[in-house]
């Protein structure tokens, strides 16, 4: 346990915590916090900001809320959070964790924690202290506002907050301090009720009830229920996460009216998991899953594709430059890890003067002009720069068919980057020629009606695979044609 109070610092002004018999306390903002057998208070209650008079409404009615544990418990036991709860379950079980330092925000009394393995490091956080006292004594337990996590940055490999973020009045806040908390390379997972579903249609007649009836009487219908949740930002959470990989997965597009009486009718679950096999359908999903980490960790989709056509593509610069050494800049990662590839190729990676520089489509620099220049500072003789062609109508079904699978794709500002914007900024800049301009990619479309497969399978040839698509059907097109339908280009710049 001492172990982790390490990583613990006040939540209010982020400094250190000296560590007495049966306290913590903070030397810059002269706060002491309590700790009674393996629970940290952290008072949240007490130092809630009161310039935002809202904000502290909103978290006192959240404590009142889920101090009735009796009506917290019967919500949990509802045969729609049931089924939830298991989908949750097994898809944590599928990360493998182990050896992890993991904390659960807005726990609550947690359910999850118990299925981890015992080599993991648990901690449970949330701001209700009689709720979070239901937990077994085998964890830290920490009662602290889930906006002002009392942890040092980058303490965790895994961190997981299940239906917490429309409880929150400013979400972008605690969203930041899910990342703030996460290690580099960690991972978090979220669960939240989605707005763009039945759950509108309720949350509407639940405000219009809540003017009505008021509070007390909404509760005896509805059971545990908090006036003033909203729903999760998820353009709001794209932007947080930014530098991010997010995967969206919707379920449960079915849900009752959310009452006492309805709630409890079991069908509706097995209709859901008939539902959630038709992606046009579970896109409307009433609950979504955010599993978030960072862009250097293999994305899994599209990786193993990714990395067959660094190869094929770099073999043949490689072999007609006689290229010896190369180097990613920026190294974001987006085709996974390159090296084995490279090494694979007979080349050095090289972060000082090598022989060619080479980038997969950066989407950080506002202009192609700017990320020229900085590439024009590096001492290369060639530069190879994999962009996008926005033109192409595969691309743009490639989008709209993965915004109908929930799946999330940071295209924004890959924009900036497209293929026409690099090449008239190369035209127009005083060192750097076009030497080479190779169009790649089957489009984008095929792929991912085929590897995902599951409607027109029964369709395709027997042995018919993405790895025979790629060669026999596109990449022996002409060149002309290859221009139109490519997702992708690789524009090879030298000095002139």
């Amino acid at each position: 346990m001492i172990n982790q109070l390490n990583k613990l610092i006040c939540p209010y002004c982020r400094k250190d915590l000296d560590f007495e018999e049966t306290s913590l306390f903070c030397h810059q903002c002269r706060r002491n916090f309590a700790i009674k057998n393996n629970l940290v208070n952290f008072s949240p209650d007490k130092f809630f900001d009161q310039t935002d008079s809202r904000a502290a409404s909103w978290k006192k009615s959240e404590i009142e809320q889920f101090d009735d544990l009796d009506s917290y418990q019967e919500l949990m036991s509802r045969p729609y959070f049931q089924y939830l709860k298991s989908k949750i379950g097994q898809h944590i079980l599928t990360l493998d964790l182990k050896n992890k330092n993991i904390v659960e925000v807005g726990a609550g009394r947690s359910i999850f924690a118990a299925i981890f393995d015992n080599s993991n490091k648990v901690i449970l956080i949330d701001i209700n202290e009689k709720l979070l006292g239901q937990n077994k004594n085998k964890y830290l337990l920490v009662v602290a506002d889930a906006e002002y996590l009392p942890f040092k940055n980058n303490s965790f490999d895994f961190v997981y907050a299940i239906g917490l973020i429309h409880h929150l009045p400013n979400q972008a806040k605690g969203l930041q301090e899910l990342k703030r908390v996460t290690k580099s390379d960690g991972r978090i997972f979220i669960s939240e009720p989605t707005k763009w579903s039945l759950n509108l249609i309720y949350y509407l007649g639940r405000q219009l009830l809540l003017k009505i009836l008021g509070a007390k009487a909404l509760k005896k219908l509805i059971g545990c229920a908090t006036p003033y949740e909203s729903f999760i930002d998820l353009n709001k959470a794209a932007y947080v996460f930014k530098e991010w990989n997010i995967k969206k997965r919707y379920l449960l597009p079915l849900r009752l009216p959310p009452i006492k009486v309805m709630d409890r009718i079991r069908w509706p679950i097995a209709v859901n998991k008939f539902l959630e096999k038709l992606p046009f359908v579970k896109r409307l999903g009433t609950i979504v899953f955010l599993d978030i980490f960072p862009l250097s960790q293999d994305r899994g989709y599209g990786t193993a594709y990714e990395k067959f056509i660094l190869k094929r593509l770099f073999k043949k610069i490689i072999e007609k430059y006689r290229i010896k050494s190369v180097q990613e800049f920026p190294a974001n990662n987006l085709m996974g890890n390159h090296q084995e590839v490279f090494a694979n190729l007979g080349v050095e990676i090289k972060k000082n003067d090598p022989g060619l520089v080479w980038n997969f489509c950066e989407f950080d620099y506002a202009k192609p002009k700017d990320f020229l220049n900085d590439l024009n500072k590096l001492n290369a003789s060639y530069f190879a720069i994999i962009t996008q062609n926005n033109k192409n109508l595969g691309v743009w079904l490639h989008r709209f068919y993965h915004w109908l699978l929930g799946r999330n794709w940071n295209h924004g500002k890959i924009r900036n980057m497209s293929f026409k914007k690099v090449i008239n900024s190369v035209k127009d800049h005083s060192d750097l020629k076009i030497q080479e301009v190779i169009a790649f990619d089957v489009p984008w479309f095929i792929l991912d009606v085929y590897e995902t497969g599951q409607l027109i399978k029964r369709f395709l040839p027997p042995g018919l695979s993405s790895a025979t698509i790629k060669p026999s059907i596109f990449e022996s097109r002409p060149f002309s044609l290859k221009k139109f339908l490519a997702h992708h280009f690789l524009v090879l710049i030298k000095r002139k």
